[in-house]
């Protein structure tokens, strides 16, 4: 599992020495983009954990605290594995300000003695989607993934599974709750039987959050996890659109 990137459940992140009553949580579901136009979804639990996906397949992930307004973090700067590039991991410095289920503004750096990368600004919106009830049942059923065409399973009991039609990776994991007040997942996968270059990330530990866009129609899972392989990082994040249920025979 990636530093500062563990589930941590949904006790409220903050400075402990600043903690007036006042400081704000970056808890939520949020929309918005980045300086370049980049389209962002932002994913956080009331513990600060945060996984900030961007349209290209690059991620912002950590853990955050707050002081009052303020919001600060070490994070990972991450790509999908076997990107055109190469996968990117680089050390990061967030800070920012939030408005509680209102608008949060971010500033990401390289972190103190990280490879450079362009430094960047993102602007988010609360979605009020994060203040509908969770539940496993809800969650439940088949998904399809636009960009691979693979089918995801989630049982009734949270149990998450799919083979990759690509390189015959099988992932299986589960998809938990953190709060039944908020429309937030924690969920966790691994890899095996990945075969060619993909091969090590058979074993990997792959965790993270998720989301339940209920008001599309179909209804979508936004998820998005970090993991690591020797030493490197990778995120992973899936747009899944749920599939009609099947009839009985």
């Amino acid at each position: 599992m990636l530093a500062g990137c563990g589930h941590h459940g949904g006790q409220k992140a903050t400075d402990s020495a600043a903690d007036d009553g006042d400081t704000q949580s970056i808890g939520g579901v949020w929309n918005g983009a980045d300086s370049s136009g980049r389209t962002i979804v932002g994913l956080a639990d009331e513990a600060g954990e945060f996984h900030l996906l961007r349209d290209d397949g690059m991620q912002y992930a950590g853990t955050a605290t707050t002081r009052g307004d303020a919001v600060s973090a070490t994070a990972r700067r991450l790509t999908r594995p076997g990107g055109a590039k190469g996968s990117e991991d680089e050390a990061a410095s967030l800070t920012g300000k939030v408005q509680q289920r209102e608008s949060m503004s971010l500033r990401i750096v390289p972190a103190a003695g990280a490879p450079p990368f362009p430094d960047d600004t993102i602007s988010l919106q609360f979605n009020p989607l994060y203040d509908s009830p969770s539940s496993l049942a809800t969650f439940a059923g088949e998904y399809t993934d636009g960009a691979t065409g693979n089918t995801i399973t989630v049982t009734a009991g949270g149990t998450l599974f799919w083979r990759d039609s690509r390189d015959g990776c099988l992932a299986s994991g589960a998809v938990s709750l953190i709060d039944a007040h908020h429309d937030l997942y924690e969920v966790q996968f691994s890899y095996s039987a990945c075969q060619g270059a993909d091969a090590e990330l058979n074993g990997v530990q792959f965790s993270g959050l998720g989301t339940l866009e209920t008001t599309l129609q179909p209804v979508q899972a936004i998820i998005g996890v970090t993991g690591e392989a020797r030493g490197r990082g990778y995120a992973i994040d899936l747009t899944l659109s749920r599939l009609p249920p099947r009839s009985p025979i």
